[in-house]
């Protein structure tokens, strides 16, 4: 299933064809990353979390696979930035709790970067454009 969600395109990005040809010490960061990250103000996950759960036991499934709808909080207090869900329009959703900044870079978007702090955010596409803007305040 690798291969067909961008696994094709980050072997081509090495000049390689197969896994087993991937530099070791690559595949030991790959082996060795934790699901998620946690700042004192944020939790960063490649999908969504359970609101409802501390994040020491959100299972795998939902940290790799879960859809950014409309999450709640999370009970940490702490905003939620996270990828998985495409946001279609080139920009980060923004809901003050959540923050989903796929920007559907595998279907000729953009790759967004975060910058926590400000909510200043860089992207860049397969075209060798760049941009830059801030998140919008969250819809009341």
């Amino acid at each position: 299933d690798w291969l067909g969600y961008g696994g094709r395109e980050t072997l081509q990005s090495y000049g390689i064809e197969h896994l087993r040809d991937m530099p070791e010490e690559h595949m030991q960061f790959f082996d060795e990353a934790r699901a998620w990250c946690e700042t004192d103000t944020d939790i960063i996950t490649h999908a969504t979390i359970d609101p409802s759960t501390p994040l020491e036991e959100q299972s795998d499934y939902c940290l790799f696979w879960n859809v950014f709808t409309d999450p709640g909080p999370h009970i940490s207090g702490k905003r939620t930035i996270c990828g998985h869900t495409t946001q279609r329009d080139g920009r980060p959703r923004n809901l003050g709790h959540a923050v989903c900044i796929d920007t559907w870079v595998y279907g000729n978007g953009w790759l967004t970067c975060l910058e926590l702090e400000s909510g200043e955010y860089f992207q860049a596409n397969e075209k060798g454009e760049f941009r830059k803007g801030v998140l919008e305040p969250p819809a009341n």
